[in-house]
Protein backbone atom coordinates (compact mmCIF):
# COMPACT_ATOMS: atom_id res chain seq x y z
CA UNK A 1 0.00 0.00 0.00
CA UNK A 2 1.23 3.34 -1.41
CA UNK A 3 1.94 6.44 1.43
CA UNK A 4 -0.99 8.37 -0.21
CA UNK A 5 -3.55 5.30 0.43
CA UNK A 6 -2.19 5.04 4.28
CA UNK A 7 -2.92 8.35 4.71
CA UNK A 8 -6.39 8.85 3.17
CA UNK A 9 -6.92 5.48 5.15
CA UNK A 10 -6.23 6.91 8.38
CA UNK A 11 -7.38 10.11 7.52
CA UNK A 12 -10.84 8.44 7.02
CA UNK A 13 -10.91 6.81 10.18
CA UNK A 14 -10.36 9.67 12.27
CA UNK A 15 -12.47 11.74 10.45
CA UNK A 16 -15.42 9.04 11.11
CA UNK A 17 -14.67 9.26 15.10
CA UNK A 18 -14.96 12.80 14.93
CA UNK A 19 -18.25 12.74 13.69
CA UNK A 20 -20.15 10.69 16.41
CA UNK A 21 -23.04 12.50 17.66
CA UNK A 22 -24.98 11.20 20.94
CA UNK A 23 -27.96 10.19 18.61
CA UNK A 24 -29.86 7.99 21.73
CA UNK A 25 -29.84 11.41 23.38
CA UNK A 26 -31.82 12.80 20.52
CA UNK A 27 -35.65 13.21 21.84
CA UNK A 28 -38.81 11.13 20.90
CA UNK A 29 -41.88 12.30 19.42
CA UNK A 30 -45.38 12.30 21.30
CA UNK A 31 -48.86 11.23 20.29
CA UNK A 32 -52.34 12.78 20.72
CA UNK A 33 -54.69 10.99 23.23
CA UNK A 34 -57.85 11.79 22.37
CA UNK A 35 -59.73 8.68 23.51
CA UNK A 36 -61.56 9.58 26.11
CA UNK A 37 -62.49 12.90 24.76
CA UNK A 38 -63.83 11.18 21.92
CA UNK A 39 -65.90 8.54 24.02
CA UNK A 40 -67.42 11.21 26.36
CA UNK A 41 -68.49 13.12 23.50
CA UNK A 42 -70.15 10.52 21.59
CA UNK A 43 -71.71 9.27 24.87
CA UNK A 44 -72.88 12.73 25.20
CA UNK A 45 -75.76 12.42 22.15
CA UNK A 46 -74.64 15.54 20.65
CA UNK A 47 -72.26 13.96 17.78
CA UNK A 48 -72.43 11.12 15.62
CA UNK A 49 -69.72 8.79 14.62
CA UNK A 50 -68.79 9.51 10.70
CA UNK A 51 -66.14 9.81 8.15
CA UNK A 52 -63.82 12.69 8.44
CA UNK A 53 -64.43 16.01 6.76
CA UNK A 54 -63.85 16.52 3.21
CA UNK A 55 -61.67 19.02 1.45
CA UNK A 56 -64.86 21.00 0.56
CA UNK A 57 -66.51 20.85 3.95
CA UNK A 58 -68.10 24.47 3.83
CA UNK A 59 -70.57 22.64 1.88
CA UNK A 60 -72.45 20.72 4.51
CA UNK A 61 -73.68 24.15 5.98
CA UNK A 62 -75.81 24.18 3.03
CA UNK A 63 -75.41 27.73 2.11
CA UNK A 64 -74.93 29.22 -1.16
CA UNK A 65 -73.85 32.29 0.36
CA UNK A 66 -71.11 30.76 2.09
CA UNK A 67 -69.98 28.32 -0.68
CA UNK A 68 -70.21 31.57 -3.01
CA UNK A 69 -67.59 33.57 -0.81
CA UNK A 70 -65.37 30.81 0.20
CA UNK A 71 -64.96 29.77 -3.72
CA UNK A 72 -63.92 33.76 -4.40
CA UNK A 73 -61.39 33.48 -1.63
CA UNK A 74 -59.90 30.63 -3.19
CA UNK A 75 -59.52 31.95 -6.44
CA UNK A 76 -58.48 36.05 -5.73
CA UNK A 77 -57.07 35.61 -2.05
CA UNK A 78 -53.41 37.03 -1.73
CA UNK A 79 -52.69 35.12 1.40
CA UNK A 80 -52.99 31.93 -1.17
CA UNK A 81 -51.23 33.25 -3.81
CA UNK A 82 -48.13 34.01 -1.75
CA UNK A 83 -48.23 30.34 -0.09
CA UNK A 84 -48.33 29.19 -4.04
CA UNK A 85 -45.67 31.30 -5.01
CA UNK A 86 -43.48 29.99 -2.23
CA UNK A 87 -44.27 26.42 -2.85
CA UNK A 88 -43.05 26.82 -6.20
CA UNK A 89 -39.79 29.03 -5.34
CA UNK A 90 -38.83 25.42 -2.78
CA UNK A 91 -39.70 23.12 -5.46
CA UNK A 92 -37.46 24.94 -7.96
CA UNK A 93 -35.14 25.09 -5.24
CA UNK A 94 -35.22 21.83 -4.73
CA UNK A 95 -34.47 20.91 -8.14
CA UNK A 96 -31.27 23.33 -8.24
CA UNK A 97 -29.92 21.29 -5.70
CA UNK A 98 -30.64 17.93 -7.50
CA UNK A 99 -28.51 19.33 -9.87
CA UNK A 100 -25.46 18.77 -7.79
CA UNK A 101 -25.29 14.92 -7.74
CA UNK A 102 -24.91 14.95 -11.35
CA UNK A 103 -21.18 16.12 -12.76
CA UNK A 104 -21.56 19.84 -14.33
CA UNK A 105 -20.20 19.71 -18.30
CA UNK A 106 -19.76 23.46 -20.16
CA UNK A 107 -18.52 24.65 -23.29
CA UNK A 108 -16.17 27.65 -22.99
CA UNK A 109 -14.97 29.50 -25.92
CA UNK A 110 -13.46 32.83 -26.83
CA UNK A 111 -10.22 34.82 -28.62
CA UNK A 112 -7.84 37.08 -27.29
CA UNK A 113 -6.55 39.30 -29.32
CA UNK A 114 -3.54 41.72 -28.87
CA UNK A 115 -1.12 44.33 -30.06
CA UNK A 116 2.44 44.20 -28.35
CA UNK A 117 4.24 47.76 -28.95
CA UNK A 118 7.92 47.57 -29.85
CA UNK A 119 9.49 48.47 -26.88
CA UNK A 120 6.75 46.30 -24.73
CA UNK A 121 8.24 43.70 -22.44
CA UNK A 122 7.88 40.60 -24.49
CA UNK A 123 8.96 42.20 -27.98
CA UNK A 124 12.21 44.05 -26.25
CA UNK A 125 13.03 40.27 -24.83
CA UNK A 126 12.70 38.53 -28.40
CA UNK A 127 11.58 40.96 -31.44
CA UNK A 128 12.40 38.26 -33.75
CA UNK A 129 10.28 35.71 -31.84
CA UNK A 130 7.09 37.42 -30.64
CA UNK A 131 4.75 38.66 -33.60
CA UNK A 132 4.05 42.14 -32.63
CA UNK A 133 0.14 41.07 -32.80
CA UNK A 134 -1.03 37.55 -30.99
CA UNK A 135 -4.75 35.84 -31.96
CA UNK A 136 -5.45 33.53 -29.00
CA UNK A 137 -8.26 31.24 -29.98
CA UNK A 138 -9.52 28.77 -27.37
CA UNK A 139 -12.59 26.21 -27.06
CA UNK A 140 -12.66 24.20 -24.11
CA UNK A 141 -15.59 21.06 -22.93
CA UNK A 142 -15.04 21.53 -18.89
CA UNK A 143 -16.17 18.90 -17.16
CA UNK A 144 -15.94 19.16 -13.15
CA UNK A 145 -17.85 16.47 -10.67
CA UNK A 146 -18.15 16.14 -7.08
CA UNK A 147 -17.86 12.19 -5.66
CA UNK A 148 -20.70 12.09 -3.34
CA UNK A 149 -19.00 9.23 -1.07
CA UNK A 150 -20.59 10.61 2.08
CA UNK A 151 -23.88 11.38 1.01
CA UNK A 152 -24.06 14.72 1.47
CA UNK A 153 -25.27 16.15 -1.37
CA UNK A 154 -28.35 13.40 -1.01
CA UNK A 155 -28.49 15.07 1.89
CA UNK A 156 -28.85 18.38 1.00
CA UNK A 157 -31.26 17.80 -1.85
CA UNK A 158 -33.47 15.79 0.64
CA UNK A 159 -33.34 18.39 3.14
CA UNK A 160 -34.37 21.10 0.14
CA UNK A 161 -36.96 18.19 -0.88
CA UNK A 162 -38.25 17.84 2.80
CA UNK A 163 -38.62 21.86 3.15
CA UNK A 164 -40.55 21.90 0.45
CA UNK A 165 -42.75 19.50 1.03
CA UNK A 166 -42.95 21.49 4.86
CA UNK A 167 -44.27 24.85 2.88
CA UNK A 168 -46.71 22.82 0.35
CA UNK A 169 -48.43 21.12 4.07
CA UNK A 170 -48.10 24.96 5.01
CA UNK A 171 -49.76 26.32 1.84
CA UNK A 172 -52.44 23.57 2.97
CA UNK A 173 -52.97 25.21 6.42
CA UNK A 174 -53.43 28.65 5.24
CA UNK A 175 -56.04 26.96 2.75
CA UNK A 176 -57.53 25.66 6.19
CA UNK A 177 -57.37 28.96 8.25
CA UNK A 178 -59.10 30.91 5.25
CA UNK A 179 -61.60 28.75 5.03
CA UNK A 180 -62.62 28.29 8.52
CA UNK A 181 -61.75 31.80 9.31
CA UNK A 182 -63.94 32.85 6.67
CA UNK A 183 -67.43 30.59 7.35
CA UNK A 184 -66.45 31.63 11.36
CA UNK A 185 -66.76 35.26 10.29
CA UNK A 186 -69.75 34.48 8.26
CA UNK A 187 -71.68 32.87 10.60
CA UNK A 188 -70.70 35.57 12.99
CA UNK A 189 -72.42 38.00 10.81
CA UNK A 190 -75.65 35.73 10.75
CA UNK A 191 -75.68 36.19 14.53
CA UNK A 192 -75.67 39.52 14.10
CA UNK A 193 -77.74 40.05 11.62
CA UNK A 194 -80.53 38.03 13.51
CA UNK A 195 -79.27 39.99 16.51
CA UNK A 196 -80.01 43.33 14.70
CA UNK A 197 -83.06 41.99 13.69
CA UNK A 198 -84.76 41.55 17.26
CA UNK A 199 -83.08 44.22 18.44
CA UNK A 200 -85.04 46.53 15.97
CA UNK A 201 -88.14 45.00 17.01
CA UNK A 202 -87.38 45.78 20.65
CA UNK A 203 -86.98 48.92 19.75
CA UNK A 204 -90.45 49.53 18.24
CA UNK A 205 -91.90 48.15 21.38
CA UNK A 206 -89.80 50.78 23.48
CA UNK A 207 -91.08 53.61 20.86
CA UNK A 208 -94.58 52.67 21.48
CA UNK A 209 -94.03 52.43 25.48
CA UNK A 210 -92.56 55.89 25.67
CA UNK A 211 -95.83 57.25 23.38
CA UNK A 212 -97.92 55.25 26.14
CA UNK A 213 -96.18 56.87 28.96
CA UNK A 214 -96.02 59.93 27.47
CA UNK A 215 -99.62 60.41 27.12
CA UNK A 216 -100.49 59.06 30.60
CA UNK A 217 -97.84 61.26 31.98
CA UNK A 218 -99.51 64.28 30.36
CA UNK A 219 -103.15 63.11 31.37
CA UNK A 220 -101.69 62.71 34.93
CA UNK A 221 -101.61 59.07 34.72
CA UNK A 222 -97.96 58.70 35.47
CA UNK A 223 -95.33 60.24 37.52
CA UNK A 224 -92.22 61.92 35.86
CA UNK A 225 -89.97 58.82 37.16
CA UNK A 226 -92.01 56.72 34.49
CA UNK A 227 -91.75 58.73 31.27
CA UNK A 228 -88.00 59.31 32.13
CA UNK A 229 -87.29 55.51 32.74
CA UNK A 230 -89.43 54.27 29.34
CA UNK A 231 -87.16 57.22 27.89
CA UNK A 232 -84.22 55.68 28.88
CA UNK A 233 -85.02 52.09 28.17
CA UNK A 234 -85.79 53.59 24.56
CA UNK A 235 -82.33 55.33 24.14
CA UNK A 236 -80.52 51.60 25.72
CA UNK A 237 -82.47 50.01 22.71
CA UNK A 238 -81.14 52.15 20.35
CA UNK A 239 -77.43 51.97 21.78
CA UNK A 240 -77.73 48.41 21.78
CA UNK A 241 -78.98 48.69 17.92
CA UNK A 242 -76.02 50.82 16.97
CA UNK A 243 -73.64 48.67 18.70
CA UNK A 244 -74.54 45.56 16.47
CA UNK A 245 -74.69 47.78 13.51
CA UNK A 246 -71.09 48.40 14.19
CA UNK A 247 -70.18 44.54 14.65
CA UNK A 248 -71.88 43.81 11.36
CA UNK A 249 -69.99 46.63 9.70
CA UNK A 250 -66.59 45.38 10.99
CA UNK A 251 -67.33 41.76 9.98
CA UNK A 252 -68.12 42.61 6.45
CA UNK A 253 -64.67 44.58 6.22
CA UNK A 254 -63.10 41.76 7.50
CA UNK A 255 -65.13 39.36 5.04
CA UNK A 256 -63.77 41.66 2.25
CA UNK A 257 -60.50 41.48 3.13
CA UNK A 258 -60.19 37.84 3.46
CA UNK A 259 -62.16 37.06 0.34
CA UNK A 260 -59.25 39.58 -1.58
CA UNK A 261 -61.71 42.12 -2.67
CA UNK A 262 -62.32 45.52 -2.24
CA UNK A 263 -64.00 47.72 0.95
CA UNK A 264 -66.64 48.98 -2.10
CA UNK A 265 -67.71 45.34 -3.16
CA UNK A 266 -71.22 44.10 -2.02
CA UNK A 267 -71.08 40.95 -0.05
CA UNK A 268 -74.41 40.05 -0.94
CA UNK A 269 -75.18 37.84 2.40
CA UNK A 270 -79.04 36.67 2.79
CA UNK A 271 -81.25 37.45 6.03
CA UNK A 272 -79.92 34.28 8.83
CA UNK A 273 -81.58 32.00 9.60
CA UNK A 274 -82.05 29.62 12.71
CA UNK A 275 -82.33 25.93 12.31
CA UNK A 276 -81.14 21.80 12.91
CA UNK A 277 -80.86 23.29 16.27
CA UNK A 278 -81.28 19.43 17.57
CA UNK A 279 -78.27 19.10 14.37
CA UNK A 280 -75.65 15.97 15.59
CA UNK A 281 -71.95 16.83 14.97
CA UNK A 282 -70.32 14.29 12.65
CA UNK A 283 -67.20 13.15 14.74
CA UNK A 284 -64.65 10.53 12.62
CA UNK A 285 -63.75 7.59 14.30
CA UNK A 286 -60.09 5.86 15.53
CA UNK A 287 -59.61 10.56 16.21
CA UNK A 288 -56.16 9.72 17.81
CA UNK A 289 -54.72 7.64 15.45
CA UNK A 290 -55.68 9.37 12.53
CA UNK A 291 -55.49 12.92 13.84
CA UNK A 292 -51.62 13.00 13.02
CA UNK A 293 -52.00 12.32 9.51
CA UNK A 294 -54.64 14.90 9.41
CA UNK A 295 -53.37 18.17 10.17
CA UNK A 296 -51.16 20.17 7.69
CA UNK A 297 -49.67 22.38 10.98
CA UNK A 298 -48.79 18.92 12.34
CA UNK A 299 -47.51 17.86 8.64
CA UNK A 300 -45.51 20.54 7.88
CA UNK A 301 -43.63 20.36 11.09
CA UNK A 302 -42.90 16.62 10.77
CA UNK A 303 -41.13 17.70 7.55
CA UNK A 304 -39.10 19.93 9.12
CA UNK A 305 -37.94 16.89 11.64
CA UNK A 306 -37.32 15.22 8.24
CA UNK A 307 -35.06 18.64 7.08
CA UNK A 308 -33.20 19.00 10.39
CA UNK A 309 -32.28 14.57 10.45
CA UNK A 310 -30.82 15.71 6.57
CA UNK A 311 -28.57 18.46 7.68
CA UNK A 312 -27.50 16.38 10.81
CA UNK A 313 -26.30 14.47 7.92
CA UNK A 314 -24.46 16.56 5.97
CA UNK A 315 -22.73 18.38 9.36
CA UNK A 316 -21.33 14.64 10.08
CA UNK A 317 -20.06 14.69 5.96
CA UNK A 318 -17.96 18.02 6.84
CA UNK A 319 -15.46 15.62 8.82
CA UNK A 320 -14.72 13.64 6.04
CA UNK A 321 -12.53 14.51 2.70
CA UNK A 322 -14.12 16.42 0.24
CA UNK A 323 -12.93 14.46 -3.51
CA UNK A 324 -13.23 16.07 -6.45
CA UNK A 325 -12.49 15.96 -10.36
CA UNK A 326 -12.05 18.80 -12.70
CA UNK A 327 -11.09 18.24 -16.39
CA UNK A 328 -10.88 19.76 -19.61
CA UNK A 329 -10.27 19.24 -22.95
CA UNK A 330 -10.08 21.60 -25.74
CA UNK A 331 -8.43 23.42 -28.44
CA UNK A 332 -5.98 26.15 -28.67
CA UNK A 333 -4.24 27.81 -31.41
CA UNK A 334 -2.74 31.82 -32.58
CA UNK A 335 -4.06 30.73 -36.13
CA UNK A 336 -7.45 29.94 -36.97
CA UNK A 337 -6.47 27.72 -40.27
CA UNK A 338 -4.50 25.26 -37.91
CA UNK A 339 -7.14 25.61 -35.20
CA UNK A 340 -9.14 22.41 -35.81
CA UNK A 341 -5.74 19.80 -36.34
CA UNK A 342 -4.30 17.96 -33.75
CA UNK A 343 -1.85 19.86 -32.84
CA UNK A 344 -4.33 22.24 -31.63
CA UNK A 345 -5.81 19.63 -28.99
CA UNK A 346 -4.90 20.43 -25.22
CA UNK A 347 -6.01 18.69 -21.87
CA UNK A 348 -6.30 18.84 -18.49
CA UNK A 349 -6.82 16.09 -15.54
CA UNK A 350 -6.87 17.83 -12.21
CA UNK A 351 -8.43 14.81 -9.17
CA UNK A 352 -8.14 16.74 -5.74
CA UNK A 353 -9.38 16.25 -2.04
CA UNK A 354 -9.37 18.82 0.98
CA UNK A 355 -9.54 17.14 4.34
CA UNK A 356 -9.91 19.00 7.66
CA UNK A 357 -7.24 18.44 10.11
CA UNK A 358 -7.84 21.47 12.77
CA UNK A 359 -10.86 23.68 13.22
CA UNK A 360 -10.70 24.39 16.51
CA UNK A 361 -13.56 23.05 17.06
CA UNK A 362 -15.61 24.46 14.85
CA UNK A 363 -17.09 21.29 13.08
CA UNK A 364 -18.02 19.65 16.27
CA UNK A 365 -20.19 22.88 16.85
CA UNK A 366 -22.11 22.50 13.78
CA UNK A 367 -22.82 19.36 14.41
CA UNK A 368 -24.19 19.41 17.92
CA UNK A 369 -25.71 22.81 16.68
CA UNK A 370 -27.73 20.51 13.96
CA UNK A 371 -28.49 18.50 16.68
CA UNK A 372 -29.89 20.97 18.75
CA UNK A 373 -32.14 22.32 15.88
CA UNK A 374 -33.41 18.45 15.26
CA UNK A 375 -34.51 18.78 19.38
CA UNK A 376 -35.78 21.69 18.59
CA UNK A 377 -38.05 20.62 16.10
CA UNK A 378 -38.79 17.83 17.47
CA UNK A 379 -39.96 19.53 20.86
CA UNK A 380 -42.32 21.90 18.61
CA UNK A 381 -43.68 18.90 16.92
CA UNK A 382 -44.32 17.57 20.16
CA UNK A 383 -45.82 20.62 21.47
CA UNK A 384 -48.20 21.10 18.33
CA UNK A 385 -49.42 17.22 18.85
CA UNK A 386 -51.03 18.76 22.59
CA UNK A 387 -52.33 21.36 20.65
CA UNK A 388 -53.78 19.34 18.28
CA UNK A 389 -55.24 17.53 21.18
CA UNK A 390 -56.03 19.74 23.51
CA UNK A 391 -58.36 21.86 20.95
CA UNK A 392 -60.44 19.04 19.46
CA UNK A 393 -61.29 18.47 23.13
CA UNK A 394 -61.88 21.63 24.00
CA UNK A 395 -64.51 22.35 21.65
CA UNK A 396 -66.08 18.82 21.90
CA UNK A 397 -66.12 20.24 25.48
CA UNK A 398 -68.10 23.32 24.04
CA UNK A 399 -70.15 21.77 21.64
CA UNK A 400 -71.55 19.57 23.95
CA UNK A 401 -72.02 22.63 27.24
CA UNK A 402 -73.60 24.97 24.38
CA UNK A 403 -76.24 22.47 22.91
CA UNK A 404 -77.25 21.89 26.75
CA UNK A 405 -77.15 25.26 26.46
CA UNK A 406 -79.29 25.41 23.50
CA UNK A 407 -82.30 22.92 24.34
CA UNK A 408 -82.54 24.78 27.95
CA UNK A 409 -83.04 28.19 25.75
CA UNK A 410 -85.14 26.94 24.02
CA UNK A 411 -87.75 25.67 26.59
CA UNK A 412 -86.89 29.51 28.40
CA UNK A 413 -88.34 30.95 24.46
CA UNK A 414 -91.31 28.30 24.72
CA UNK A 415 -92.03 29.77 28.08
CA UNK A 416 -91.37 33.51 26.98
CA UNK A 417 -93.73 33.42 24.23
CA UNK A 418 -96.84 31.43 25.59
CA UNK A 419 -96.05 34.43 28.59
CA UNK A 420 -96.54 37.18 25.46
CA UNK A 421 -99.68 34.79 23.83
CA UNK A 422 -101.18 35.47 27.59
CA UNK A 423 -100.45 38.70 27.93
CA UNK A 424 -101.47 39.84 24.12
CA UNK A 425 -104.83 37.86 25.06
CA UNK A 426 -105.80 39.76 28.08
CA UNK A 427 -104.90 42.92 26.15
CA UNK A 428 -107.44 41.86 23.91
CA UNK A 429 -110.13 41.49 26.10
CA UNK A 430 -109.44 44.71 27.77
CA UNK A 431 -107.70 42.96 30.80
CA UNK A 432 -104.72 44.80 30.88
CA UNK A 433 -102.91 47.80 29.34
CA UNK A 434 -100.78 47.74 26.26
CA UNK A 435 -97.65 48.19 28.15
CA UNK A 436 -97.74 45.15 29.96
CA UNK A 437 -98.01 42.98 26.65
CA UNK A 438 -95.19 45.01 25.20
CA UNK A 439 -93.00 44.23 28.12
CA UNK A 440 -94.12 40.49 27.94
CA UNK A 441 -92.86 40.82 23.89
CA UNK A 442 -89.69 42.44 24.61
CA UNK A 443 -88.76 39.93 27.27
CA UNK A 444 -89.38 36.91 24.53
CA UNK A 445 -87.10 38.96 22.18
CA UNK A 446 -84.71 38.97 24.67
CA UNK A 447 -84.61 35.11 25.28
CA UNK A 448 -84.83 34.71 21.17
CA UNK A 449 -81.34 36.97 21.36
CA UNK A 450 -79.98 34.74 23.95
CA UNK A 451 -81.37 31.90 21.65
CA UNK A 452 -79.71 33.25 18.63
CA UNK A 453 -76.48 33.54 19.88
CA UNK A 454 -76.30 29.63 21.68
CA UNK A 455 -77.35 28.64 18.52
CA UNK A 456 -74.93 30.44 16.52
CA UNK A 457 -72.10 29.50 19.08
CA UNK A 458 -72.55 25.96 18.60
CA UNK A 459 -71.96 26.33 15.18
CA UNK A 460 -68.92 28.49 15.56
CA UNK A 461 -67.49 25.72 18.17
CA UNK A 462 -68.64 23.20 15.36
CA UNK A 463 -66.24 25.42 12.92
CA UNK A 464 -63.33 25.52 15.19
CA UNK A 465 -64.00 21.82 15.59
CA UNK A 466 -63.53 21.11 11.84
CA UNK A 467 -60.75 23.64 12.02
CA UNK A 468 -58.63 21.61 14.96
CA UNK A 469 -59.92 17.95 12.55
CA UNK A 470 -57.70 19.60 9.84
CA UNK A 471 -60.28 19.97 7.75
CA UNK A 472 -60.31 17.48 4.98
CA UNK A 473 -56.82 17.27 4.60
CA UNK A 474 -54.69 13.58 4.51
CA UNK A 475 -51.33 12.90 4.24
CA UNK A 476 -50.26 9.28 3.84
Amino acid sequence: MSRFSCIFLVSVIFATGCAKTETDMLSRSTTADCVTCESEALLSGQFVESEWPHKEWWQDFDDSNLNRLIQIALETSPSLKTAEERLKRATETAKAQRGYLFPEIDLTGGTNWQHFGKNSFFRSLGPDVVPPVLNQIDLDLNFIYEFDFWGKNRALYQAALDEALSIKAERDQSILILTTSITYAYFQHQRAAKKLELLKKIGQNHEKLVNLTQGRYDHALDFAVQENSSQQADLEASKSIIQTEEELLLIEQRIKAMIGVGQDGELAISPPSISNHNHKTPLPSHLSLDLLARRPDLEAQLWLVEKSAEEIHVAKTAFYPDINLMAFVGLESLHFNNFFSRQSIMSSLNPAFHLPIFTAGRLRAQLRERSAAFNEAIQVYNNLVLQAAQEVAMQLTQITKIQQQVDLQNKIVETTAYNTQIAQARFTHALDPLSIFLNRQNEQFLEEITLAELTYARRLASVLLIRALGGGFFYE
